[in-house]
């Protein structure tokens, strides 16, 4: 037996999950019409394999809140357009604790023998600095990494990209004394792949909880 869809109804649905083990999270999700408007909902979910679904109205605009106990808030703006459904599964990312390593939605990289920021690596590092605002008391370590070679001591290289990240975040209002920097070099490398792709992972920087 198949029943018929109400119109301009969009079906968003998937699976509520942890973005490092994509296990099931337990989760609330709450959205609301934009501009703002009263026309919103708050829905729980606790299924055991982490599915959602919640009806929307079709071609408008959305602000998505999902919430869940020791995990950071994520917030996405959706646009729904007339398909009657929406694949997206929800990952949420657990709370820093201190000696963790944040994993932001991209890795800071950096170009061969540079320590100039990329535009790309701007909207992670001001990531960083949400989730800083949300954590007050979070103290991070800025950990700058080089491939191997190059003609420039590969220590100072790395420090100055540690060092770059720092000055950003500082722009962006975090105070100095939360950031730390520490220059590893090509001392630890990601991959010794000595393709042009393989290189590049090893040129970047990574940030360390060290207090919250």
């Amino acid at each position: 037996m198949s029943y018929a869809q109400p119109d301009n109804v969009v079906y968003l649905s998937g699976k509520i999950l942890d973005a490092e083990t994509k296990k099931p999270v337990e989760a609330k999700l709450k959205y609301q019409l934009q501009p703002v408007s009263n026309v919103m909902g708050i829905r729980f979910f606790d299924n055991q394999d982490g599915q959602y679904q919640i009806n929307l109205q079709q071609n408008r605009e959305y602000v998505i809140e999902v919430t869940a106990e020791d995990y950071q808030p994520l917030y996405l703006t959706l646009e729904t357009d007339a398909s009657n459904r929406i694949p997206q599964n929800l990952l949420l990312r657990r709370i820093p604790q201190e000696g963790d390593y944040i994993q932001l939605s991209d890795t800071i990289w950096f170009d061969r023998g540079l320590s100039v920021l990329r535009p790309e690596a701007r909207p992670v590092i001001e990531e960083l600095k949400s989730i800083m605002e949300r954590y007050p008391k979070m103290v991070v370590q800025l950990e700058g990494h080089t491939d191997r070679g190059g003609n420039q001591s590969l220590m100072k290289l790395s420090e100055e990209r540690a060092e770059t990240v720092k000055d950003y975040l500082v722009e962006l209002g975090i105070r100095k004394r939360r950031i730390k920097t520490r220059a590893y070099g090509n001392a630890q490398l990601i991959t010794r792949d000595d393709t042009i792709e393989g290189r590049q992972k090893n040129r970047r920087v990574e940030i360390k909880v060290l207090g919250i």
